[in-house]
């Protein structure tokens, strides 16, 4: 009984040993596995080809990588510490911070935009924003993720104002006959002027009239000065009716022309908050095409009207052309794709560039 009891103990021993070395191994492997781990996401962390970074749910940043410090032309240990909100241009601060209160509502788990930072330097820096939020027991943490787009942006700007300048191009037309209309009204009443026998009275009244059309040229400049000048982007409350009406006022012309009536049905009262200068532009774009569709020449129409919805308003332009095929309609914003043709070959007598509507979906996505 004693042997059996010395074998049991120490056979129960071994057992409680082996079990206590397996233990200690595979704690010893999990360590070993978590230290890798650790390690692959620190070097993935800091060799990422964009910037990443976490920040507490006070808006404190935490950590950064190499990519994120050098994008904004600071070191790593600098921005540690800092104020989030403060890394970002002050116009865009704002909704960035409505962007995080979502995040830590619960409405979202991760939001992107295209917003501006601010460099050590001072300079503006066009980001890909993403921000993530991560949970950790009781604690909340927001993932940054961000890109450099500040090249992007300036080719973007340079394409916007190329097509620009190519819609003032097919503009000129139009412009110079009403140009045109201004100076022979001038010179009729030069003539009258130098006449025999002109009274005080009808002098008055030809200098009136000399003045008001002098008036009137200059708002033709100004308009096409005002069309196709560069402008920062800036979203501001305007009336849609106004924005529509000067977008065909510098058609005007050409529609007289081409016999198309423009028929505007938009609330006097309903105001947008857009950037003027660029929705424009877009609906320039969207009446030259109105214009070039209707053929043959002689009569038409384009309608413009709008639409009410929950959370905003469509603005709908209607016109009486050809139309497209659905492989047209499948291509209408491919860059360079294009019915019009570049050397006038085609039946509208029209050259295209095949960027105008590239260029507006563009405008509308920002």
């Amino acid at each position: 009984p004693l042997f059996i009891s010395i074998l049991t103990s120490l056979t129960v021993f071994c057992l409680l040993s082996l079990t206590l070395i397996i233990t200690i191994i595979q704690k010893r492997l999990k360590d070993m596995a978590l230290r890798e781990s650790e390690e692959k996401f620190r070097t993935l962390f800091e060799q990422a080809a964009v910037g990443v970074g976490q920040v507490d749910s006070r808006g404190k940043v935490l950590k950064v990588n190499k990519k994120y410090a050098d994008i904004l032309g600071y070191s790593q240990e600098e921005i540690e510490g800092m104020d989030f909100s403060l890394l970002w241009h002050p116009d865009d601060a704002v909704e960035i911070s409505e962007m995080i209160k979502k995040l830590m509502s619960g409405e979202s788990n991760n939001s992107s935009t295209e917003k501006r930072a601010r460099n050590k330097k001072g300079r503006d820096v066009w980001m890909m924003l993403n921000i993530s939020v991560l949970k950790f027991s009781k604690e909340m943490f927001f993932v940054p993720i961000v890109q450099d787009i500040t090249e992007n942006k300036k080719l973007q700007e340079h394409l916007v104002r190329s097509e620009k300048l190519s819609a003032v191009g097919q503009l000129a037309a139009g412009v110079a006959h009403e140009f045109n209309n201004v100076l022979m009204i001038m010179k009729g009443n030069i003539q009258l002027a130098t006449m025999n026998g002109a009274s005080q009275e009808n002098l008055q009244e030809l200098s009136e009239l000399m003045n008001r059309q002098v008036n009137r040229g200059k708002e033709i400049v100004s308009k096409i000065m005002s069309f196709s000048r560069p402008k920062p982007l800036k979203r501001e409350t305007h009336l849609l009716k106004d924005i529509v009406n000067e977008a065909i006022s510098l058609q005007v012309e050409q529609m007289r022309f081409e016999n198309i009536a423009p028929q505007i049905d938009i609330p006097s009262d309903l105001a947008v908050c857009v950037d003027r200068d660029q929705y424009h532009q877009v609906l320039v774009n969207m009446i030259l095409n109105s214009r070039h569709a209707i053929f043959p020449k002689g009569s038409g129409s384009i309608k413009i009207y709008t639409e009410n919805k929950e959370d905003g308003v469509n603005l709908c332009i209607k016109d009486d052309g050809i139309g497209m095929d659905e492989e047209t309609k499948s291509m209408i914003f491919t860059p360079f794709f294009t019915t019009k043709g570049a050397t006038q070959s085609n039946a509208f007598n029209i050259r295209g560039t095949g960027l105008g509507l590239s260029v507006c979906e563009s405008i509308v996505k920002s």
